[in-house]
């Protein structure tokens, strides 16, 4: 197979076959230039205020270009998803163009060693970028820790348990019920050791980013996108029904809770008094921000209450989970900036966030649609099923990416499709034009990257998805 030589629409040229045109454009643009001067020296100046009639309208924007991404391991894969689309004409020309996305993970077993201090190999690291490049499309990468694996080091942290979240009732959550590991994303503070898990994480996540400059520095605008901070959330509240009903409030752990008592002494200015009315807490239930304890449903007051909007201490608790959510994710960004990765160096940053709505979704995980309006990081957002299709949720994420360089994307993309039960589902998915639709919306919002994601069970790609994406990439490039 040898690909045709790509042209990444990077700064919005025109594509090869519209050059010639754009070439008698500028020509036409550079006469008309030189007429309208020798106009100007040769005649009175017209005053602007006596032309009658509107002004001429304004040149059309540019169309930003959309890349889908797909996560390619193999040449086989390659040749696959390239006929799925129509080839490497439609792939690689155009507004819109086909990419390949790789997770680079700093706490997983591929790119670290065996045992602690778990340093990072950085040549397996170059050995992915290479293979990467090998593909001939352009590259997007998501670089974090996620929830759901488990590894040597996630095996070595968990063994102190200082490094995970703690539920309401001091037990540590190891595992959520689907399996989702859940550190503490809390620093150290108040003169704690340090938090061991974010030390690694940043350790590595700067490791992993020193080997990614240097590529790109070799290989300039080959990355279109990074992404970091994946799926910043606390776990789930509340799972199950009935008896099979768990409870599991976060973080009440070492870390948290010294967050939240500095986060509270910061908040009302060291005036204790001020707290202890905002939260409508009895004088003399704590002696001071060193001692005030979270809302745990203990039925110590109707401050102890939790999943209560009435309860202004649970708001508070809320309003500080909300903001260990964004600092985690400034921090995080912080660190690729120390390791060397500058806006400008890479076409753009992103953030990889889950959204939850709803009030129970919106207390139980804090992660709200808000946490996506952090100044200067453009946000990626987490996009399965309904989700992908729902006009108002896209508009909003659209809005508040606008003012970003880089607008927002997803590299947790799949509309899914119709099941009858779990892992029964239609091969097929939904019909091509609803799934062109989502695809449509989610670019016509800003979305710059569109990572489709898969699994072995509910989460595979649908066969109209795929002439969905064939589509889209012929509709844009006409």
């Amino acid at each position: 197979m040898s690909p045709k030589p790509l042209t990444f629409n990077l700064a919005h040229e025109p594509p090869p076959k519209r050059r010639l045109t754009a070439v008698v454009a500028v020509a036409a643009v550079l006469l008309i230039l030189i007429v309208s001067g020798l106009v100007w020296f040769a005649y009175p100046r017209i005053n602007p205020k006596v032309i009658d009639g509107p002004l001429p309208p304004a040149p059309p924007a540019t169309p930003a270009p959309t890349y889908i991404a797909f996560n390619i391991k193999t040449e086989e894969e390659l040749e696959f998803i390239i006929n799925k689309v129509g080839g490497w004409e439609v792939a690689t020309t155009g507004e819109h163009q086909l990419a390949v996305s790789a997770h680079l993970n700093p706490l997983g077993n591929v790119y670290t060693g065996k045992e602690y201090p778990f340093i990072v190999d950085k040549t397996k690291v170059r050995t992915e970028l290479e293979k990467l490049k090998s593909y001939h499309l352009p590259i997007v990468l998501s670089v974090f820790a996620g929830k759901f694996f488990e590894s040597r080091i996630t095996d070595y942290l968990e063994q102190d348990q200082i490094n995970l979240m703690f539920d309401q009732f001091n037990k540590p959550i190891s595992l959520d019920i689907v399996g989702g590991t859940y550190f503490t994303i809390s620093p150290s503070s108040g003169g704690l050791s340090k938090n061991e898990y974010l030390d690694l994480y940043e350790k590595n996540t700067k490791a992993i980013i020193t080997e990614v400059v240097k590529f790109i520095n070799e290989n300039p605008d080959l990355i279109i996108g990074i992404s970091f901070a994946g799926e910043v959330k606390y776990p789930p509240a509340k799972e199950g029904e009935g008896k099979d009903l768990v409870l599991q409030w976060a973080d009440y752990g070492t870390f948290a809770l010294a967050r939240y008592r500095q986060f509270l002494q910061d908040k009302y200015d060291d005036y204790f008094e001020a707290f202890v009315r905002a939260a409508k807490i009895p004088p003399g239930t704590f002696a001071g921000f060193a001692t005030v304890d979270p809302p745990r449903g203990f039925n110590r007051g109707a401050w102890d209450n939790l999943d209560d909007p009435t309860n202004p201490h649970f708001l508070i608790w809320h309003e500080f989970r909300v903001d260990e959510v964004v600092n985690h994710i400034k921090q995080t960004i912080q660190w690729v900036k120390e390791a060397g990765l500058k806006e400008g160096l890479v076409t753009k940053i992103y953030s990889h966030q889950a959204i939850w709505e709803g009030q129970a979704n919106y207390y139980w995980h804090g992660a709200p649609i808000e946490t996506l309006a952090i100044p200067g990081i453009n946000p990626v957002v987490s996009l399965y099923g309904e989700k992908t299709g729902d006009e108002d949720f896209i508009a909003r994420v659209g809005a508040i990416a606008a003012p970003y360089p880089g607008r927002w994307g997803s590299l947790q993309y799949n509309p899914d499709g119709p099941c009858l039960e779990k892992n029964v589902c239609d091969p097929l998915g939904y019909p091509v034009a609803e799934y062109l639709r989502r695809l449509e919306l989610a670019a016509a919002n800003g979305a710059r990257i569109i990572g489709v994601y898969e699994d072995d069970t509910t989460h595979f790609i649908r066969d109209n998805f795929y002439v969905a994406v064939k589509e889209f990439l012929i509709n844009n490039n006409e």
